[in-house]
């Protein structure tokens, strides 16, 4: 991919380990990089996330993170509901050991997307 170039957008997904390698890489090769979260796992990568950020802006070139669930409509309906004193109710102050809201996020290790397996150690392009 970075040595053929056969388009000038890369999305990488999965392989969180080395993810910050990747995005170092393809910035470098001069891709406009899409990335879903996290960018970095590990503290010692962080500067080379900085340094990516950087590049990317000297090059002209996009590093994006691909936080497409705000874009969801349940996501912006739940946000809407939880507005409505009438529908949500109202908040109670909450504590660290017991807090007035929590959310749980499922992330599963394989998935169909658009008629496709994928695994969470892969990369989808």
């Amino acid at each position: 991919m970075l040595a053929d170039k056969p388009g000038n957008v890369v999305v990488l997904s999965g392989n969180n380990k080395k993810k910050a390698e990747y995005i170092t890489k393809s910035i470098d090769a001069g891709l406009n990089v899409l990335a879903d979260k996290p960018m970095v796992i590990f503290p010692e990568d962080f500067p080379k996330l900085e340094d990516a950020f950087r590049v990317a802006a000297e090059k002209g070139i996009v590093l994006y993170d691909i936080m497409t669930e705000r874009f969801e409509i349940a996501t912006i309906l739940q946000k809407m509901l939880s507005q409505k004193e009438e529908i949500f109710g109202k908040l109670q102050t909450g504590t660290e050991k017991v807090p007035a809201v929590t959310m749980a996020s499922v992330h599963n290790f394989s998935k169909i997307v658009s008629g496709y397996s994928c695994s969470a150690s892969g990369m989808v392009l």
